[in-house]
């Protein structure tokens, strides 16, 4: 299950940036620093995100459990841990070149401001009933990451994106800021793509929620799995993306941040 990370969509220009990321993305070693959750604030301001981004993205953390070109199997995968084992998730040149569309479409358009966990830095699957019916309700926890693999190899699976996770929006009253852009990035925080190297993107809303944040009643239809992937921006990460004519990087994840627990305040950089 799952098509080979190098076998790109022909004319779709992604060869050069599969072979890139395959010298960039090695297995993490033992001494990688994490990205973790109270690196970070919630509430930041605009400029506040500016400060952390390039302090994040020159540190040299990385998502823990990040994809990796696999030297074994030629493909790229993401680590699942699934009891005392991990297992391969296997990668798709479509699924990729997916997120890297989603990342350079939404920063274009003022969807999001940053990658990384305090704006566009997590995701969840929406999931077409017949799909999931046919391809995961009866699948066993213990095989879940082949569940991965066959979300995130099917082009009738649409990811769906957080941005402005921590970015401050509104008052003390649940009210929102005068600031236009703030208005703009609050309304059009719930983005979503779909899994066919595409960057077509669409604005779901969730506007009886304080903070308009899609959930499982909002999926128009579809299935909603929670657990989707994250992704982060690192000068030493795996795939490339364009943003005002600079060249990022970024890794993806299945897991969450974790929490450093030698830090007792949140947002103290170490």
């Amino acid at each position: 299950m799952g098509l080979p990370a190098q076998a790109a969509i022909p004319g779709s220009g992604d060869e050069a940036w599969l072979r890139e990321a395959a010298q960039r993305c090695q297995p993490a070693k033992v001494e990688e620093k994490f990205v973790y959750t109270n690196d970070f604030s919630w509430g930041m301001s605009l400029d506040d995100m500016k400060t952390k981004f390039q302090e994040i993205y020159h540190s040299g953390k990385r998502l823990k459990a990040r994809a990796y070109f696999d030297q074994e199997t030629g493909l790229f995968v993401l680590p699942k841990h699934e009891t005392s084992e991990t297992k391969k998730v296997r990668l798709t040149a479509q699924f990729l070149s997916s997120v890297k569309k989603h990342i350079e479409s939404a920063l274009k358009h003022g969807y999001a401001d940053f990658v990384f966990f305090p704006d566009m830095g997590h995701s969840h699957l929406l999931l077409p009933v017949d799909f999931y019916e046919r391809e995961i309700k009866n699948r066993p926890v213990k095989e879940q990451h082949l569940s991965y693999e066959a979300m995130f190899a099917s082009n009738e699976i649409q990811i769906l994106y957080h941005t402005a996770e921590q970015l401050k929006v509104l008052d003390t009253d649940n009210n929102l800021l005068a600031d236009k852009y703030l208005q703009w990035r609050f309304f059009t925080r719930n983005l979503v793509g779909d899994n066919k190297a595409e960057a077509n993107m669409k604005i779901y809303k969730a506007l009886d929620t304080s903070a308009n944040t899609t959930a499982e009643s909002h999926a128009h239809g579809d299935k909603w799995w929670g657990g989707g992937f994250n992704i982060s921006s690192s000068a030493e990460g795996c795939f490339a993306y364009e943003k005002g004519g600079k060249t990022f990087y970024f890794d993806i994840s299945l897991e969450d941040l974790p929490w450093d627990s030698s830090r007792s305040q949140p947002g103290d950089f170490m």
